[in-house]
């Protein structure tokens, strides 16, 4: 038989204990970009003659090099910044952050990117067969407040994150894998600095 997304919201919200524990070791690397913009004052003979303003652009190899200058990581050579859920519908902050050596070797992020989810909506369709066993799709569509550490400022973003899951298992052990994540932020550092924050990731894997 298939269930309604109402009905699968119910079994998710039952469920959550063994959803949040099945999702705590998926990881995938992600890609951070964006940009800060602020004013510059141009100054002639003490008085203002023009107020411009000015975008300097970030990526992650700006942060790895932030975060080696940090002392977290000796260099950002073999380096990546990795993404994974540790309580996807828990009460901890569903999307987490640590770097990432090609060698396995792992460094916390938690002080330097929080994600904290504020609101979500869900849609898509799971099937329950006779036997109780889950297949489908659900996608979950969150706002969320991200505060970034980054040259010894740090900066608060709000938007829209995108996690579409592939929903597996049955109704004493669910599955739950994202396939990617896609979110469009913009924010501030200050009152005159604005900012934009762009993130994606995909390839999910067991950590």
């Amino acid at each position: 038989m298939k269930t309604s997304l109402l009905r699968f919201c119910f079994l998710f919200a039952l469920f959550a204990a063994p959803l949040a524990q099945a999702a705590k070791y998926v990881h995938a690397p992600i890609t951070f970009s964006g940009s800060f913009t602020t004013n510059r004052d141009f100054i002639e003979g003490g008085n203002y003659i023009e107020v411009k303003p000015t975008t300097a652009k970030y990526t992650n190899a700006d942060l790895l090099k932030y975060y080696r200058k940090k002392g977290l990581i000796p260099s950002t050579s073999g380096w990546s910044i990795y993404c994974y859920l540790d309580s996807a519908f828990g009460d901890d902050p569903p999307l987490k952050f640590e770097l990432r050596h090609k060698s396995g070797k792992r460094v916390s992020l938690s002080k330097e990117i929080k994600a904290k989810l504020i609101s979500s909506t869900g849609k898509g369709r799971v099937t329950v067969s006779s036997s109780a066993k889950l297949s489908g799709t659900l996608t979950l569509s969150g706002f969320y407040r991200f505060t970034v550490a980054f040259q010894g400022y740090t900066a608060t973003f709000y938007g829209d994150v995108e996690i579409p899951f592939k929903v597996t298992g049955d109704e004493k052990a669910q599955y739950v894998t994202p396939r990617k994540i896609a979110g469009s932020l913009a924010g501030y550092v200050d009152d005159e600095t604005r900012g934009k924050l762009t993130i994606s990731a995909g390839a999910f894997e067991k950590r």
